[in-house]
């Protein structure tokens, strides 16, 4: 079954039917040897015809032109830029500039740090310790003209893995595609020092949390990709062992016939650092999520400024934490994210304080889940001048536990309070 359906919301290829190979083989002639080897139809089990497309896309859509070295592990797009969009939705902020990240073993094609240059105008530190690979990388962005905006460091076994980040802060995200395999686990998908680390990418994880810690005041998010569903709650329990760890998340990448995983965490050491929800969001949630249509409702007055303040104190008497992204006189939008429930059931929480006092209740799983900072709520609001001078406002579900319920309740609060101004 085909989980194209599943690719992240912003992803180029997302919508996207098989490409015309004719129409795309008559501007690359290598694509047509390829396609008329075999009958006039691409063998996507012929790894070189896979890297030859590859390559094809990478020119007509992003103007990179890149060499992967035949039998060197091929990056499937699709994959790489459900990836890299993940990075943005958790580690960078909206309309953030000078966005900057790091790359551990960016492989011969040194694919992301090339999208990411191209497509989200980031700028990239990445690392390599195999010597073809890395020439072949450092070939990629001088021949694309990229060198202000990569930057490449050969690396060793020896250091830590972060080495390269000496001396630099505000680095707001780190990322890998480590060696999916164990060294005894046969896998021809590339070349052997490119899929294959004694213990599999747990242990390489493992020391990626490791060494990590030193860095944990100078990046925001640190995160990796894995290969096997299995690994996941082997890496879940690593995090969750550490200290020192502020918050962690997990989630799915769907792409074709093909899933992986991400994880990201980051470390109490880091002030900037986001708190990670810390549950995987399954293909089943987002579907869910996909209902979640947005509720709009206006409320009296026009000065969109004061509006915007008043609902920040409103939010705060709730233990709703906001981030203001823009403030303007006819517009204003913020993200509102909350680990605690005490928007909900205002009406009930006005009738008991006129009643008398009662004996304290045992915590019920509401109040627990809060204190074990599991994300009830975040969603996005948005203001703007109505059309009949009045606010008109948007609020759409992100992510948390309380689900549509949950932003019901709290669009209610919001109401109510508005009509006492």
């Amino acid at each position: 079954m085909s989980l194209n359906a599943f690719l992240h919301p912003r992803n180029p290829y997302r919508g996207e039917k098989r490409p015309d190979f004719d129409r795309l083989a008559d501007d690359f002639p290598t694509l047509r040897t390829k396609i008329e080897q075999n009958g006039g139809k691409l063998d996507f089990s012929d790894r070189d015809a896979v890297r030859v497309l590859t390559l094809c896309l990478l020119k007509r859509d992003f103007d990179l032109d890149v060499e992967i070295p035949a039998g060197s592990l091929t990056p499937t797009l699709p994959l790489r830029f459900n990836y890299l969009l993940w990075i943005q939705d958790v580690a960078v902020e909206e309309d953030a500039e000078d966005v900057f990240g790091f790359d551990v073993g960016c492989g011969a094609s040194c694919v992301f740090p090339l999208l990411a240059v191209k497509h989200f105008k980031w700028k990239m530190l990445a690392t390599e310790k195999n010597a073809e690979n890395f020439n072949v990388a450092s070939r990629n962005v001088q021949r694309n003209s990229l060198q202000e905006q990569i930057r490449l460091f050969k690396a060793s076994d020896e250091e830590n893995v972060f080495a390269a980040l000496e001396g630099r802060v505000n680095v707001n995200f780190t990322m890998c595609n480590p060696p999916f395999f164990d060294r005894d686990k046969a896998s021809d998908s590339g070349f052997v020092h490119e899929v294959n680390v004694e213990g599999g990418e747990v242990e390489f994880v493992r020391r990626l949390i490791k060494d990590s810690e030193r860095f944990g005041a100078n990046v925001n998010v640190f995160t990796s990709m894995l290969g096997h569903k299995a690994s996941v709650n082997k890496v879940k329990a690593e995090l969750s062992a550490v200290a020192g760890i502020k918050s962690f998340c997990f989630t799915e990448f769907c792409q074709g016939r093909t899933m992986r995983w991400g994880v990201a965490w980051n470390w109490r050491l880091n002030e900037r650092g986001l708190e990670l929800a810390s549950d995987l969001p399954t293909r089943r949630k987002r579907a869910e999520k996909k209902s979640h249509a947005p509720i709009r409702f206006s409320v009296n007055g026009s000065d969109i400024k004061a509006f915007c303040y008043v609902l920040v104190q409103w939010m705060r008497e709730i233990h709703v934490d906001v981030k203001l992204f823009k403030v303007e006189d006819a517009f204003c939008s913020m993200t509102l994210k909350t680990f605690s429930r005490d928007w909900r059931h205002q009406r009930r929480k006005r009738r008991e304080n006129l009643a008398p006092p009662q004996p304290k209740k045992s915590k019920n799983d509401d109040e627990e889940k809060a204190e074990k900072k599991v994300l009830q709520l975040c969603c996005k609001l948005t203001c703007q001048l109505g059309m009949d001078d009045d606010i008109s406002v948007q609020v759409a579900f992100i992510d948390g536990e309380a689900g549509k319920d949950g932003l019901a309740q709290l669009v209610q609060y919001i109401k109510n309070k508005s009509k006492g101004v």
